[in-house]
């Protein structure tokens, strides 16, 4: 069984240089397997990457918003 490095951000297949260069939260450790499903899932298009992925990427607006609602709690 063949483990590969993958961002969980964007779902790419990452080197040990580009792993070198991040933080271990940035990525995930999957089987061939698994890698298997996310390349179907990127050239079907049945779904977003950052979904298979784990966290979605949050946009400036959906940040600020959170932001605000803790100053007020």
């Amino acid at each position: 069984m063949r483990l590969v490095y993958v961002c969980k951000h964007c779902g790419k297949e990452l080197t040990d240089w580009d792993v070198k260069e991040m933080a271990e939260s940035d990525y995930r450790v999957v089987t061939e397997e698994e890698l298997a499903t996310l390349r179907e899932v990127r050239t079907d298009k049945e779904g977003p990457v950052s979904k298979w992925a784990g966290r979605p990427v949050l946009s400036a607006n959906v940040i600020s918003a959170i932001v605000r609602q803790w100053r007020v709690r």
